[in-house]
């Protein structure tokens, strides 16, 4: 049985989309980890936030190419596929959303003003759009039973866990507003200055400051040794 070069061309096409999809997962389960955790710097955050752009950009490249292979992009077999429409619209979806990110929540995260309580609360829907759009997608990429589904269904399913992600992300209203607040008191130079220093004096490296509270655990601590050290050198 010989396999047709369109069906080499679609399997290569798929692979690269299913490696680019696990990547730029594992990418959204670290940044939420990190985020969580209070462990994020501002150039780390910049930096998470372009690479999973760029990884998007990848997913509707490699997902329309398939598509067209597929469909021709035909409107009626479009339509007629109703997890393939579930899919679009959340990845449209995911897509806005990331505009939004860029445009509003990070311009206002990394400003030294105060943010205001609704630009927390509108920045805390979008994060929590963002991390259940990205695992949405690849549920509805990787589940064929779905395809069972009316449309109808799919979407309100869809627009369930929608409102549960931003639901769950606004109920941590007090808690982002900290994470926020901290990471904008945060500069990550000094901290890494402080290490370096108490590196230097010492000769030995600690874990890596955390921008948050802990941090301020970690300097008492360095401080504290610090004293120590120009103590025992008098």
């Amino acid at each position: 049985m010989q396999i047709g070069a369109q069906e080499w061309v679609r399997m290569m096409l798929l692979y690269a989309h299913l490696i680019i999809v696990v990547f730029a997962l594992a990418q959204v389960l670290v940044a939420d980890y990190r985020i969580v955790t209070g462990s994020f710097e501002k150039s780390a955050l910049q930096h998470k936030a372009a690479l999973l752009a760029k990884l998007l950009m990848g997913l509707w490249v490699s997902g329309l190419a398939i598509i067209y292979i597929d469909t021709g992009f035909a409107v009626e077999l479009l339509f007629a596929n109703s997890k393939l429409m579930v899919k679009l619209i959340c990845v449209a979806v995911l897509s806005l959303n990331g505009l939004l990110i860029h445009y509003i929540a990070m311009p206002a995260i990394f400003s030294e003003k105060r943010i205001s309580t609704n630009l927390i609360l509108f920045t805390s829907a979008l994060g929590g759009i963002s991390s259940s759009h990205w695992l949405m997608a690849a549920f509805i990429g990787t589940s064929t039973p779905l395809g069972r589904f009316q449309f109808g269904e799919l979407l309100a399913m869809y627009g369930l866990v929608t409102v549960g992600a931003v639901i769950s992300s606004v109920a941590l209203y007090k808690f982002q507003r900290g994470w926020i607040e901290t990471l904008q008191r945060s500069d990550g130079n000094n901290v890494l200055e402080k290490r370096n220093e108490i590196d230097e004096e010492f000769g030995y490296v600690e874990d890596v400051i955390r921008p948050n509270r802990l941090m301020e655990n970690k300097l008492k601590r360095f401080n504290k040794r610090y004293e120590v050290g120009k103590q025992r050198a008098a």
